[in-house]
């Protein structure tokens, strides 16, 4: 019979110790999640930049061929032959062509230029939450074990005065100075976590 209490025990010893760790790794994944997306968020930035710098070279490069287009229409203007009026429609053609192919790279250079933007802007945001997670983990550790410390300076002052007065009567109602100590100690939240 006490065989299968101890071993019913060490059953329930183990799925809380598996439930701890299963919280415990859900909390440092919880921790760690915002510097690994603000590092994705690193990397399609740079892609993001490299594409707006290709997409800036390429939109010069259209412009320069916009002023050469411009040039050879002026060119065709002054030609009044037959030869020159085909030279005309073709520098107007091309022209018209260039002009389409800057409107579409101009429009994709904004289009990226917003993503990078809002991308930089959610990595910081992302930033700024791992630095106040980390620092919150800082705060919340060192004014945990303030908790744990006064509250375990509390059970030994209540146990050392219930061991000096054995004649006392079996239920007392507690002192008021120790519960000012609790209270100055421990506050309402710390007091609510170390419960659950």
């Amino acid at each position: 019979m006490s065989r299968k209490k101890a071993a019913k025990g060490t059953a329930k010893r183990q799925q809380n110790n598996a439930f701890v760790a299963s919280i415990q790794k859900k909390e440092k994944d919880f921790l760690l999640t915002p510097s690994k997306l603000a590092t994705q968020l690193g990397k399609e930035i740079k892609s993001l930049a490299q594409k707006e710098n290709k997409l800036k070279a390429a939109l010069n490069k259209i412009k320069s061929q916009a002023n050469n287009a411009e040039k050879r229409i002026k060119a065709a203007e002054k030609i009044k032959t037959p030869a020159g009026k085909k030279q005309l429609n073709a520098a107007n053609k091309s022209h018209k062509e260039i002009f389409k192919a800057f409107s579409v790279i101009n429009k994709q250079l904004q289009e990226i230029s917003q993503s990078l933007e809002s991308t930089k802007q959610a990595q910081a945001k992302l930033s700024a939450l791992d630095k106040h997670l980390s620092q919150f983990e800082k705060e919340w550790a060192k004014n945990s074990k303030k908790a744990i410390a006064a509250k375990t300076k509390a059970k030994t002052k209540t146990k050392s005065k219930k061991s000096t007065t054995k004649n006392a009567p079996a239920i007392q109602e507690p002192k008021p100075e120790i519960l000012d100590r609790i209270d100055d100690a421990v506050s309402f939240n710390q007091v609510t976590e170390l419960a659950s």
